[in-house]
């Protein structure tokens, strides 16, 4: 064959193949808002910090304390350790982690209970 006959079919399905790309409706994926109020069929439970929920500090992830702004993951994990040690510590009890301060304590006294 022929080289033009060559580009004309390399072009021919490179157009096939960007038509049918473009072409499929992708899904949108649910809003927050749509997942904290149950109007979507999601599988995934949204983090109660996303839906502006309060969590108790004794079910709090290590995720949940490094989703806060100003939070380390290092710093998270001494806070569920913490938590994990002390079932009935309260959000004033924190202070006594190095490098908890008022900032931070304030912070979490917005998202957790």
């Amino acid at each position: 064959m022929k080289l033009s006959v060559w580009l004309w079919l390399a072009t021919f399905i490179m157009l096939i193949f960007l038509f049918g790309m473009f072409s499929r409706s992708r899904e949108v994926p649910p809003t927050f808002y749509e997942v904290c109020n149950e109007k979507t069929e999601s599988s995934l439970s949204p983090s109660p910090l996303l839906c502006g929920q309060k969590i108790k500090l004794s079910l709090a992830s290590a995720y949940d304390f490094a989703a806060i702004e100003g939070i380390s993951h290092k710093l998270a994990r001494q806070l569920v350790d913490y938590c994990a040690e002390n079932p009935q510590a309260s959000i004033d009890d924190l202070l006594a982690i190095k490098g908890v301060g008022p900032k931070i304590l304030e912070r979490l006294r917005r998202h957790f209970e």
